[in-house]
């Protein structure tokens, strides 16, 4: 009997897998959720209930392999796109304060435009107006919509480069130079090695993208989470650290994350919440790493 399931985390954009038994709205039996389905369920490490739909029932050991698919983002948020609510239409366009037509004379012709909009906007604006809008909230829909199809289409972009024929900037690493010897002093039989660059992911995406990720985010945790998730590997962020010194229940010290990216991540962070200090950031890296080797186990 299958016990486990690959819940995709719309609002924190990752998956995780979780027993079927944390699933609290709607409750029924295990063997009744489906794939694709929407529902509310509790996350490890996160108090409360929150939106999840379920993205691969199965094995514990057979999703987790699932969950480290490459193209598992690009997937699962197609599949958000089906479940989501379809976009409704808005069919014809007027002046709500244009004056009737006095008596004999003929009404002006309107014509129609079908507009896609999201569920929610076009709720709005019919619950105010009736299934009518002006010219002026007809320009902010439109705005809006070509914005949101354009963060759409960044989003798939970062997920799989090769796919649409473009490549994101390695990062350029520091590289340490060796003095040459002093004339007094004896001169080496073998030249000294450099010592390696650390080790950071190849591409990143740049701070306007980050920037574009968490612009809707209202808290700090899930925002360091986003852009460190985008910036490094999983495995890189459990075996790095901020400071790259000891703690004092451990007897080796972890390397210390790559200075340029990480620095890209403070910047978009601060810029994000005017209101934090670096010093504020450095307990959410580590809530971040705990939050990763809880998933992992």
């Amino acid at each position: 009997m299958t016990t486990h399931a690959l819940m995709w985390w719309p609002a924190d954009r990752q998956g995780t897998v979780v027993s079927l038994n944390l699933i609290k709205r709607p409750r029924k039996e295990l063997s009744e959720y489906h794939v694709g389905e929407e529902v509310q369920a509790q996350c490890p490490g996160y108090p409360g209930l929150h939106r999840a739909i379920v993205y691969s029932i199965g094995q514990k050991k057979d999703l987790d392999i699932l969950s480290k698919d490459p193209n598992f983002l690009e997937k699962a948020l197609v599949m958000q796109e089906e479940v989501e609510p379809k976009p409704k239409e808005v069919t014809r366009v007027c002046d709500t304060d244009q004056p009737k037509p006095a008596q004999g004379q003929k009404p002006t012709k309107k014509t129609p435009v079908n507009v896609p909009v999201v569920a929610d906007m076009a709720q709005r604006i019919a619950e105010k107006t009736n299934g009518f809008v002006t010219r002026k909230e007809f320009k902010e829909m439109e705005e809006e919509v070509r914005k949101l199809k354009a963060q759409i289409k960044r989003i798939r972009r970062h997920c799989n480069p090769a796919e649409h024929g473009s490549s994101l900037p390695s990062p350029s690493l520091p590289t340490l130079e060796v003095a040459s010897p002093s004339p007094k002093s004896p001169s080496p039989t073998s030249p000294s090695p450099k010592s390696p660059s650390p080790k950071s992911p190849s591409p990143s995406p740049s701070e306007e993208a980050l920037h574009e990720l968490i612009r809707h985010e209202d808290k700090p945790f899930l925002a360091v989470k986003i852009v460190l998730c985008q910036l490094f590997p999983r495995a890189y962020i459990l075996s790095h650290s901020v400071s790259g010194k000891a703690s004092n229940s451990k007897t080796t010290a972890k390397p210390p994350f790559d200075l340029r990216l990480f620095g890209r991540m403070l910047s978009v962070v601060m810029g994000k919440f005017p209101q934090l200090k670096r010093s504020m950031i450095t307990p959410l890296v580590h809530a971040v790493q705990k939050c990763l080797t809880k998933s992992t186990t």
